[in-house]
């Protein structure tokens, strides 16, 4: 059986083990760890056999350096052509076994083969022609050089194929996998905390905001709030009046505006303006110009120029007539005098110590609204992270694989424990 092939235990003897997840990587290291120490003793084998190799085609190496031609009499050009190829060989050959060194632990090994096949890529690339050349004059060194050469790679190959039978990598997949679970669990211990932590504080906000809520509404009922605001009101009440009775004229107006609006090139711009908003005109008419439009209107509705309805025309006529210059200039007084008043009432209102202390309050309850809104927001993140990470099937399927690897009968914890405990 390989070297991770683990030993088939009597029924009655499976051993059963109760860990917390934070002891299952040492646990499963300390499990592994007599087969890992098989392994470490079949690596230093193999390292002998290619230490013995390396010594070996050294020794080769020092036999080609040395050998002279059996046929000495071949041109000088030949010679040296020759001498040169030999170096590069042999510098090249040094050089790859001196930087050949086996490492001690099985975890290191698959990097030392993706390595070792660069190595022996790119050395069989940079000897290709000199070998050729010291084929033709040296060939029996040369092949001797190249004998126990090809042992290290067969050692090296057998390693090689010997971890493929034995799955290491799957000991690496289970740690990762041991490891991710570890810190899936990390990670829903940080984000719980901090979403009980965001709970406290959006209570704490709620509780504020409804502190603050009672103190606003207790502020309100001061006296002389109460009697500036109701004063207040009072004026706004009078300002809405007047706008209202403004605008129902002008309502009965509209129709013979209109009509007029379309014969007249005097007054045409200031009908645009009262039909859009007679407030709005009226307040920037200081000189009244809408005096002797109406007066000018009066007349081509008398004179039929409109072609109005006779009841109609009677009903425009008579507002015309109320809309005299007097009423509209104490309208303009009036109107001008509610809303100084409201202005200062206003004032009056905002210099306050409650509208003050509400004010400042208000600001304060918004702040904690904006703020609790983010925090919602966040904990509704955080609800959803939490979600995502299912520590008891997490738990459940590394407890099985565990299990079948180490031939053990296991159960896993979330919880830590004081330390892992074997039953026979």
């Amino acid at each position: 059986m390989g070297v991770f092939s683990w030993i088939f235990k009597k029924k009655e003897e499976i051993e059963e083990y109760i860990i917390s997840i934070d002891q299952a990587l040492k646990w499963y290291d300390k499990q592994i760890q007599p087969k890992k120490n098989q392994l470490k003793e079949k690596i230093h084998k193999a390292k002998q056999k290619i230490i013995k190799n390396i010594q070996e085609t050294k020794q080769k190496i020092e036999i080609l350096q040395t050998t002279e031609l059996m046929n000495p009499n071949i041109p000088e050009r030949a010679k040296h052509f020759l001498q040169g190829n030999r170096e590069a060989y042999i510098k090249k050959i040094n050089s790859f076994l001196d930087n050949l060194i086996l490492p001690e632990e099985a975890e290191d090994l698959p990097g030392f083969f993706q390595e070792f096949n660069k190595q022996i890529q790119f050395l069989a690339k940079g000897i290709a022609r000199p070998v050729q050349i010291l084929n033709e004059f040296l060939s029996n060194e040369t092949r001797a050089v190249s004998l126990p050469l090809g042992n290290i790679e067969k050692e090296i190959q057998k390693l090689k194929d010997m971890l493929r039978q034995l799955k290491l990598d799957e000991i690496e997949k289970t740690k990762e996998k041991i490891s991710n679970a570890q810190n899936q669990i990390s990670k829903k211990k940080e984000l719980t905390e901090e979403l009980n932590a965001i709970i406290i504080t959006i209570n704490k906000i709620q509780k504020e905001n409804e502190q603050l809520t009672k103190e606003i509404e207790l502020l309100q009922r001061d006296k002389e709030l109460i009697h500036a605001k109701k004063n207040k009101n009072h004026v706004k009440e009078k300002i809405n009046q007047m706008q209202k009775d403004l605008i129902e004229s002008f309502s009965v107006l509209e129709t013979a505006l209109k009509k007029y609006e379309h014969i007249t090139f005097k007054h045409k711009e200031i009908i645009r303006t009262y039909l859009q908003s007679p407030i709005a005109a009226l307040m920037k008419d200081l000189h009244l110009e809408l005096v002797p439009m109406l007066l000018d209107l009066k007349t081509s509705l008398e004179a039929g120029k409109l072609e109005m309805k006779a009841k109609k025309t009677k009903k425009t006529l008579e507002e015309i007539n109320n809309l005299t210059k007097e009423r509209l200039g104490r309208f303009l007084t009036e109107y001008g005098q509610l809303h100084l008043s409201e202005k200062k009432l206003q004032e009056q209102i905002d210099k306050m110590d409650v509208t003050i202390v509400s004010s400042e309050k208000r600001t304060r309850k918004q702040k904690n609204t904006d703020n609790l809104n983010s925090m919602m927001s966040k904990m509704n993140h955080l609800k959803t992270e939490l979600n995502k990470i299912n520590v008891k099937l997490m738990v459940e399927e590394l407890e099985k694989n565990l299990a079948e690897k180490c031939h053990v009968k296991l159960t896993i914890s979330s919880e830590p424990l004081i330390q892992a405990t074997p039953r026979s």
